[in-house]
């Protein structure tokens, strides 16, 4: 079990550890942190999309943009999705969308 400490360097998606390292930037509703994959050492992006105050439009707006990555995936000018998750509320409403990408080759 982690401190309370340890749960703010690290994030969990689809049971992978990530080191937080920094944010990156954040906007109305996300916020993007730069992580370090732990298996590959790798320098990441993760995408915290809070979806709680979100209407249904907004969210179905970011499925889009996670399945159009995952379509685009292969290409070298667009970002490669690695891992996606929906965190839901108990009611099954969706909370938190989380995106890990692979950021490496777009500098």
């Amino acid at each position: 079990m982690h401190s309370s400490l340890t749960c703010l360097l690290f994030v969990q998606v689809n049971n992978k550890e990530y080191e937080r390292l920094g944010i990156l930037g954040r906007g109305g509703s996300s916020k993007v942190y730069s992580v370090l994959c732990p298996t590959k050492r790798t320098v990441m992006a993760l995408k915290r999309v809070a979806l709680e105050r979100c209407d249904q439009e907004t969210i179905t707006n970011y499925m889009n943009e996670v399945a159009l990555l995952n379509r685009l995936r292969g290409h070298d000018r667009i970002i490669q999705l690695m891992e996606c998750q929906v965190l839901r509320s108990g009611s099954g409403r969706p909370k938190t969308l989380q995106m890990v990408s692979l950021i490496e080759n777009l500098f």
